[in-house]
């Protein structure tokens, strides 16, 4: 059985529809069904049972037959300025989730962020001395957590598997939901369907006219492969 958090909302649903395809039935949904959008999003998907976050230990402490968790479940908005709320969601709950799954030998693959790495401007390697200064309090959670993360890996205080993936950008199916933290390449979308143009950003950067900055996206689907590719190669 496997157990997907954040499994109604963008990146979640997209992976339970490959695990779907994969011929994964037997998918445990921990979210919040709270929006139409996000019910939409599960309507064609098949799975075993939904749990709500608040009671996700609770139903763990019933259950003997996870062997894998996709761990997605965030607060994902890069406004959010509620740091404990940003907190307890994305770094206190995801502790919680690494200390079940080393407790009881399960393998883990989490959703970290692009977010950590602040503005660039130090790279993005996860180099063992180098601090980055996140931007907002999103990135700032995410990156609480990969640090705890490292530091239990190095005790050996680990699941028998754990990945941390760093998403830059994604955009595709199942983001509708996300409103104003929608991907540029969606708002990009509407505006050409309404407007018959994009309207591009001033540059606050010497070194780039206006509209004439760049960044990188990638499409769900490849971040679902990658995925994919370390269910199948366990021992990485």
């Amino acid at each position: 059985m496997i157990l997907v958090t954040g499994a109604a909302g963008f990146i979640g649903s997209n992976i339970v529809s490959a695990l779907n395809k994969k011929g994964f039935h037997n998918i445990v949904i921990c979210d919040w069904v709270d929006h139409n959008s996000k019910k939409n999003n599960l309507n064609k998907l098949i799975y075993e049972n939904i749990v709500s976050p608040e009671n996700l230990f609770n139903y763990l402490t019933k259950q003997n037959r996870i062997e894998l968790v996709i761990h997605m479940g965030a607060n994902s908005s890069t406004i959010e300025t509620n740091f404990r709320l940003i907190y307890n969601v994305n770094t206190r709950f995801s502790r919680k989730i690494w200390t079940w799954c080393t407790a009881n030998n399960i393998r883990l693959i989490y959703a970290s962020s692009a977010a950590t790495y602040g503005n660039g401007s130090k790279g993005f390697t996860e180099s063992e001395n180098e601090k980055y200064t996140p931007l907002n309090i999103y990135g700032l959670s995410k990156y609480l957590f990969d640090k705890y993360a490292i530091k239990q890996a190095r005790k050996n205080t680990c699941p028998p598997q754990w990945v941390g993936l760093k998403f830059f950008n994604v955009y595709g199916p199942n983001e509708y939901h996300k409103g104003r933290m929608q991907s540029v390449v969606k708002h990009a979308l509407d505006q050409y369907k309404k407007f018959g143009k994009v309207k591009l950003f001033k540059s606050y950067n010497d070194k780039y006219a206006d509209g004439q900055q760049t960044r990188d996206f990638i499409y769900v689907d490849d971040c679902v492969s990658m995925i994919n590719w370390f269910i199948d190669n366990k021992n990485i």
